[in-house]
């Protein structure tokens, strides 16, 4: 029933990151409810959605599998699972030499066409934005229709079904960036690698389960994290060279990429962890509001992480502040990152290109809100002209989002605001004349249903509703059949019910997050420590109600190392005997306590904040304090 439109959308969104994905291959995998791609090859620009200078150099997505029970969608998870994902990434660098008049003239002309060409993407982005903006508009009104209609409750539910029963696996994931250009006369590399992060729906007892749209008043999701980490190598050989990527075999990505994934707490001399490999769980439950449970979160979150451990030497520092200034350049220069010569002023020709790039770039900036009284009555005189042409080819479905020739030679003319206000008219008027059609039909279906039904062959109950629901945009973009809407209701067997809207004091998310240990340590280049902070049995619990927030803080103990011993601890431990069972406990005093709340009860204050120390012991160590200021 919706193959069509799963094979459109996998196939239209992973071409975007990887190649080696076949069309025809990928829409009969759909059908069949088993996706397995194997050996894809990750795409150079697979990370400009980071908007940062890098590039993929080489990279493969070993297994991505999906496995789709098309027959027993409401009784039967998806199941999504990814493994070996390598990337190798590197600066974006792109430079080249002009010599003759020639070649300036052409630059310039590819400029004006990479200009215009980020001009329309940037336009058609902030379409897109608002299209959907319009949809989801759209599908609330369905979904805010009274329940003992019945009238568009279903298809949220279904897709709810869905999602809430989804299970999620990720291994073995390895991303390398390594550079040599930031840091003259220096290469270093860091990576982010993962082992395996996986999701699915449990029960009360934390027992892997399904839950039905019967069932969906509680939904209980749980997350498990193994080894995550960030590594951050030093003055240290990049991989050598490869002659072709992409002839390599697989089990050759696996030797170069899986062992790092895997590695010891301690690496040796070729690795340094920045952040140690972590270990964590989360759960996640959802309740349905209902009169008497305000003081039940609708949501509850609680991640639980065994051990964070983050090291950092005097080099990667240096090299991380190196890197971190590249990033804010690159930043900055991104409004006019197109205009900008991929060439150095080493001749006159490249000179005369970078005065070109100055001069539009501060015309672009000082002039880009600016409009002359001719030219806002010549956009009065394109509007009514632009909006009924584009509206014609959004009607059009072999033209759609983005106009023909004729719009494209007015967008030359206007600026990319005026565009943008332009064809979000036109989508108002396409959605209205749709509306508009789809009542009309409605009510010609209805006028037949009065002169047939006493025939006792007149549309059923769920016909009626199959047509109410066509006000809603989901119809336009399913083009499911009235059949299959009848047996996708009948399996799924959904009882929508009314949610309580609550109010102001009742509980809406409550977040906890809870770390065994946590520290950080600053180290010189011999390995030495400087300086060691240490918090033990860290809590964080977070709570949202409708109109006012709190945070709660706790922290066991803390400590702050040095070379010469405990500059700050704070905090008790003591172990207790039971008594009975002979069992000990430990008994700790808070170290830190800290309590925010904003707009608290019966209070003429915006927000209180109260904080509790405990006892504790600092020693003052001239060397230590000399040798931290040194390694900023």
């Amino acid at each position: 029933m919706f193959e069509a439109q799963a094979a459109y959308y996998l196939n239209k969104y992973l071409g975007q990151y990887v190649d080696g994905v076949d069309p025809k291959s990928l829409r009969i995998s759909v059908w069949q409810g088993n996706v397995v791609l194997r050996d894809l090859r990750v795409r150079p620009e697979a990370l400009q959605d980071l908007k940062l200078p890098v590039t993929v150099k080489a990279g493969m997505l070993g297994t991505l599998t999906l496995k789709v029970p098309w027959a027993n969608l409401g009784k039967e998870p998806v199941v999504v699972e990814v493994d070996n994902l390598y990337i190798l990434a590197a600066p974006f660098k792109e430079e080249r030499n002009f010599e003759s008049e020639e070649e300036v003239q052409q630059f310039a002309e590819e400029m004006e066409r990479m200009e215009r060409a980020a001009k329309r993407r940037r336009v058609e982005s902030a379409e897109l934005d608002f299209m959907e903006k319009l949809n989801t508009k759209a599908q609330k009104k369905v979904a805010a229709t009274p329940a003992d209609e019945d009238k568009g409750g279903f298809l949220q539910s279904y897709i709810e079904t869905i999602i809430g029963n989804l299970e999620l696996r990720i291994t073995n994931v390895h991303i390398r960036y390594e550079d040599d250009q930031t840091s003259p006369g220096q290469s270093f590399a860091f990576g982010f690698t993962l082992e395996e992060l996986s999701a699915h729906t449990i029960d009360d007892q934390g027992n892997k389960t399904f839950v039905t749209a019967k069932n969906m008043m509680q939904v209980r999701k749980a997350a498990s994290l193994k080894r995550l980490a960030v590594y951050f190598d030093v003055s240290n050989k990049l991989w050598q060279e490869q002659s072709d990527w992409l002839q390599l075999p697989s089990m050759s990505w696996d030797s170069v990429f899986l062992p790092l994934i895997h590695s010891e707490i301690e690496p040796g001399a070729t690795q340094s962890f920045l952040l140690r490999p972590v270990d964590g769980s989360l759960n996640y439950r959802r309740r349905m509001k209902g009169k008497g449970q305000e003081d039940e979160p609708k949501q509850e979150i609680g991640l639980r992480l065994v051990e964070i451990a983050i090291h950092l030497s005097r080099g990667q520092y240096e090299h991380v502040q190196n890197l971190l200034s590249v990033f804010n350049l690159y930043e900055l220069s991104t409004p006019h990152r197109h205009l900008r010569p991929p060439c150095r002023p080493r001749n006159a020709a490249g000179a005369r290109l970078w005065w070109s790039y100055a001069y539009k770039a501060l015309m672009h900036r000082s002039l880009g809100n600016k409009m002359s009284l001719h030219k806002l009555k010549q956009i009065s005189e394109t509007r009514r002209m632009y909006v009924k042409r584009y509206v014609k080819c959004l009607m059009d479905g072999s033209v759609g989002v983005g106009g023909d020739d004729a719009i494209s030679a007015m967008d030359a003319e206007l600026p990319e605001w005026t565009i943008l206000v332009f064809r979000q008219m036109a989508h108002v008027q396409v959605d209205n004349a749709k509306r508009k059609a789809l009542a009309e039909e409605a009510s010609r279906k209805a006028a037949r249903a009065k002169t047939t039904r006493w025939w006792g062959w007149g549309p059923t109950k769920v016909d009626e509703q199959l047509q109410e629901q066509g006000n809603g945009p989901a119809e336009i973009e399913l083009s499911v059949a009235p059949e299959e809407w009848k047996k996708l209701h009948d399996l799924m067997a959904v009882e929508v019910e009314e949610e309580s809207g609550g109010s102001a004091n009742a509980l809406e998310t409550l977040l906890t997050v809870c770390v065994n240990s946590s520290a950080m340590c600053l180290t010189d280049e011999k390995g030495q420590m400087i300086l060691e902070g240490v918090l033990k049995g860290t809590t964080v619990v977070s709570k949202t109600y409708g109109q006012k927030s709190s945070l709660e803080l706790a922290v066991m103990s803390t400590a702050l190392l040095c070379g010469e011993g405990a500059l700050l601890s704070s905090g008790t431990n003591q172990t207790i005997s039971t008594g009975h069972d002979g069992g000990n406990v430990e008994s700790l005093e808070q170290a830190v306590k800290l309590c925010y709340t904003s707009t608290p009860q019966d209070r003429g204050t915006n927000a209180s904040l109260m904080i509790q120390l405990s006892s504790g012991y600092v020693t003052y160590h001239d060397a230590a304090i000399k040798e931290v200021l040194k390694f900023f």
